[in-house]
């Protein structure tokens, strides 16, 4: 296989395409002899990131420079939205990463929150006031399912990593969907408002995490959380 390593194109964008490609040439159309998996991994000892961020209207810098321990990161397309049910999918991956009990639901409760708000709020557009008359939460499902099932077009990236900073033990959650995002008024209060009902599930989550960003048009998130 020198031919396959020389072949070989060592940029980080097209490092897994040429690895196909080398293979598909060695090949030359005839099969394989067994299956082919082929996984590239990035591990790097030791990393810095840098970003601007708008928190709650105010700008400011982040700066982490850590060794990870670990990340997982998740891109869905419409039909993908549709079908998977996206939290419980994470408690499966949590389960496997040795977090405490009392960790894995805070950081399952703080993930819930954010996808169900990006999915309801972002991408599908609902409005929270359709749950404020007696028979309004009935009416938000039937046009959730409705949206759901029309869905075009849409897209959501989760990322999730384990790091330290300061000596402390950090789980960052970054949300990414292809919705309209907040109002530039919502995002101006920084969800302070206890009397607004439909603003309740993020002011828990901002009560648990250790930061809370909105980014942009408030379509991107990130929520660092202390372990």
């Amino acid at each position: 296989m020198s031919s396959v390593r020389n072949r070989m194109d060592s940029s980080a964008s097209r490092r897994l395409p040429s690895i196909i490609e080398a293979v598909q040439d060695h090949l030359d159309g005839k099969p394989g002899q067994d299956d082919i998996s082929i996984v590239t991994i990035l591990c790097p000892a030791e990393y810095q990131h840098s970003e601007k961020l708008v928190s709650m209207g105010a700008e400011h810098s982040l700066a982490i420079a850590a060794d990870a321990q670990w990340r997982l990161e998740l891109s869905l397309s419409s039909e993908q939205l549709k079908t998977l049910d996206i939290p419980p999918l994470l408690l499966g991956w949590l389960d496997q990463l040795q977090l405490h009990k009392e960790q894995r639901g805070k950081v399952f409760l703080i993930f819930s929150e954010l996808i169900n708000n990006a999915m309801d709020h972002g991408i599908l557009a609902l409005n929270s006031k359709l749950k404020n008359s007696p028979e309004g939460f009935e009416a938000y499902l039937s046009e959730r399912n409705l949206r759901l099932k029309n869905l075009q077009n849409a897209s959501m990236t989760i990322s999730i990593e384990r790091f330290y900073k300061h000596g402390q033990d950090l789980i960052q959650i970054h949300i990414l969907d292809s919705g309209n995002g907040f109002s530039s008024e919502v995002q101006a209060s920084g969800f302070d408002d206890f009397s607004v009902p439909s603003g309740r599930g993020l002011l828990l989550v901002k009560s648990m995490c250790h930061e809370l960003t909105f980014l942009g048009k408030g379509n991107e998130v990130i929520a660092v959380c202390q372990l």
